[in-house]
């Protein structure tokens, strides 16, 4: 069996990185409903290198600001403004993320820690703390997280060798363009701030993001002339059922989230569930104008190339309508300026 390993040493340039206390100014979202300890706790982190993004002060504020904000590290206090606390934001927050959070509370009562033991949060202190207790707690939950990414990358390969396999014994992509978009999807992560396993997800979705097209008769994948509309009917299924494919496999539900919705529009009129806006994963918005970019500059069969001038012309044409017009103008000027 052949297994493409330039796939892997493609998502193997950037590892998970060095430690947080070792990279200048890793995001921090500080949740905290007195100001007096939130401003402490942010002069702390300041010094041991943390940008701190946000304050939240109670549970939607937290979960708003972590998906916003795609922090490297939330410090959450358990007691918080309104009726959910600590505990239950952070567990909103997982369902949808993975980063590292610290819990910094006075609470350390029986029920409080059975309730923690349950969404094994990285670390734990309770107040009040020195500045070196802070420092090796953030330390231990770091070297937690950075294990777990790696745990998860190793199942991540393994799962997706054969699924890989699968998307070019049927030709449905060349090598060139996935190492292409690959690379593109690495240097966006970075410009948006994504956090390391966020990053993780989108560069594996990058890899199986037409998966989904094994299903397509070569007739159609082939064909140089434009499709009739039931040959559409059959090609906009791809993207459900690659997502369902790689949904049956451990630790791919964030990936296959981004292979269902990379043809989503970002004014509603794309598919399969037409989101619109930040409905759309952002991860999916990403590999939206990486990959169609790429399509462009290098053609299909039922396509000719366009050049590098008119496929950006297109990009911004489309900006607000097929595309996020943000994520646009961060790919033109930050990631595409890259490569001139």
């Amino acid at each position: 069996m052949i297994v493409f390993p330039w796939a892997f040493h493609a998502l193997e340039d950037e590892g998970p990185g060095r430690g947080i206390l070792e990279d200048a100014m890793k995001k921090a979202l500080i949740v905290e409903d007195e100001s007096i300890i939130a401003m402490e706790l942010k002069f702390r982190l300041k010094n041991m290198g943390f940008n701190v993004m946000h304050f939240a002060r109670n549970a939607e504020e937290a979960v708003a600001y972590a998906l916003e904000g795609l922090p490297d590290m939330i410090f959450m206090d358990i007691l918080l403004e309104g009726s959910v606390d600590g505990i239950d934001a952070a567990r909103e927050i997982m369902k949808t993320m993975e980063v590292p959070i610290i819990f910094i509370t006075a609470f350390s009562d029986e029920m409080t820690m059975n309730r923690l033991k349950k969404i094994n949060p990285h670390g734990y202190l309770i107040k009040p703390y020195t500045e070196k207790m802070l420092k090796a707690t953030i330390e231990l939950a770091q070297g937690r997280y950075e294990n777990s990414l790696l745990e998860k990358r190793t199942r991540i390969e393994e799962t997706c060798k054969p699924l890989i396999q699968a998307l070019y014994e049927k030709n449905v992509e060349t090598v060139d363009h996935t190492k292409r978009v690959i690379r593109h999807c690495q240097r966006f992560a970075e410009v948006v701030g994504m956090n390391a396993m966020e990053a993780l997800n989108l560069e594996y979705a990058a890899v199986l993001h037409d998966l989904g097209k094994i299903i397509i008769p070569f007739e159609i994948l082939s064909a140089s002339r434009p499709l009739s509309p039931d040959q559409w009917k059959i090609v906009k299924r791809h993207s459900d059922v690659g997502a369902r494919i790689v949904d049956q496999g451990k630790d791919l539900e964030g990936i296959a989230e981004l292979i269902r919705h990379h043809h989503e529009h970002f004014d509603g009129n794309g598919y399969p569930s037409g989101l619109r806006g930040s409905e759309i994963p952002l991860g999916a918005r990403i590999i939206a104008i990486v990959d169609a970019y790429d399509v462009m500059l290098n053609g299909r069969p039922y396509q000719q190339a366009f050049r590098r001038e008119e496929a950006i012309q297109v990009l911004k044409e489309c900006a607000g309508s097929q595309f996020d017009p943000e994520l646009v103008t961060l790919y033109l000027h930050e990631v595409l300026s890259q490569e001139d």
